[in-house]
């Protein structure tokens, strides 16, 4: 999943995603966008 955020949030909503059910990892990047989130569901219709 990737995530553009405001400025001067991008760690806040790192944080926050990581914190969602089904999200192993949530890393902060440089430039755009400005957070990759991994997401792991059992299916594609799960991810809704």
């Amino acid at each position: 999943m990737f995530l553009y955020v405001a400025p001067g949030r991008v760690e806040a909503a790192a944080r926050a995603v990581g914190r969602i059910r089904g999200v192993k990892t949530a890393h902060t990047c440089w430039g755009r966008p400005d957070v990759i989130a991994f997401v792991e569901a059992a299916s594609p219709r799960a991810l809704g």
